[in-house]
């Protein structure tokens, strides 16, 4: 049974969730416009480059779209997972109607963004080939088959979702969106992420609380490798939208975005805070001890 407090926050955070709305269906999607930038110029990840100024501006425009639909991408990735996880272990739980209630709304959402951008990816344009992405075998792994009551997979759950998160309000934030639908679809995201993100970090929290300094400081290194490997998933899209934005040999392209300090220096603006708040509760990841 859980505590208390977090029984009371699943009931408040299910009662908000209870007047729902289909996202497919509030998106507006014949504005779609195929002809502007889905993300603004300095979040496309070769910003700052003189390789990125010598680009035509069909070129820029095409690789701001499919650099938007891999994060979509990487939103359909972790939602299955989460969906996965929620549906074997927290409906499970007769004991607690509480949780499974919750769990029920967490599902429904999850699964309305997932539709979500899987009708933007048919609304794109783009060839399935534009689409895919190799999803990475160990976090899948992690995400998959770690206890959800450890403390690595509360971990990976919370960046899941806050990670993601801090992009979409980067992004806003940068106001450089000029296709209607698209600032439609990072609003609807994060408006029911706000209770997925309140959710595990309470429980996330908690767990942090019981756990001895020295046995946060053991885990660290290797929840810091997977934490590295999800980053540069996450912020550096696979060579091949590279090349279905019309730039040839798309690893080449790749390798310039990973050595590109603005595009670290907004990855940092998007995620140190994220890192700051688990540091101040005895976790430092050492997420920044390489360059990626």
């Amino acid at each position: 049974m859980p505590d208390q407090t977090r029984s009371a926050l699943l009931s408040q955070l299910g009662e908000n969730s209870i007047p729902y709305r289909d996202p497919v269906a509030l998106v507006d999607w014949p504005k779609l416009d195929r002809d502007a930038f889905w993300l603004p110029e300095t979040a496309i990840s070769l910003f700052g480059l003189p390789d990125y100024d010598a680009l035509s501006q069909e070129q820029r425009i095409r690789l701001s779209q499919l650099e938007f639909l891999h994060l979509c991408e990487i939103g359909l990735w972790l939602e299955n997972l989460f969906i996965y996880r929620i549906s074997r272990a927290g409906l499970a739980n007769t004991h607690s109607p509480t949780q499974s209630l919750y769990h029920l709304h967490h599902i429904r959402e999850e699964a309305g963004h997932s539709l979500m951008f899987r009708q933007l990816q048919q609304h794109s344009g783009y060839p399935s080939i534009c689409m895919s992405m190799k999803r990475p075998r160990l976090l899948s792994l992690l995400g998959r088959h770690v206890s959800t009551n450890s403390l690595a997979y509360q971990v990976a759950h919370y960046l899941g979702e806050a990670l993601p998160d801090r992009i979409n309000r980067k992004i806003l934030h940068l106001d450089g969106i000029s296709c209607p639908v698209i600032r439609q679809v990072i609003q609807l995201h994060m408006r029911d992420e706000a209770r997925h993100i309140a959710s595990i970090l309470n429980q996330l929290t908690a767990s942090l609380a019981t756990k001895p300094i020295t046995l946060l400081r053991l885990g660290s290194p290797a929840l810091g490798v997977f934490t590295r490997q999800f980053l540069q998933r996450l912020f550096y899209p696979d060579a091949s939208r590279y090349e279905c934005a019309g730039l040839e040999n798309g690893g080449l392209w790749r390798r310039r975005a990973l050595s590109n300090p603005v595009r670290h220096e907004f990855m940092l603006q998007c995620v140190s805070s994220v890192f700051q708040g688990l540091s101040e509760q005895g976790l430092s990841l050492n997420w920044r001890t390489r360059r990626l």
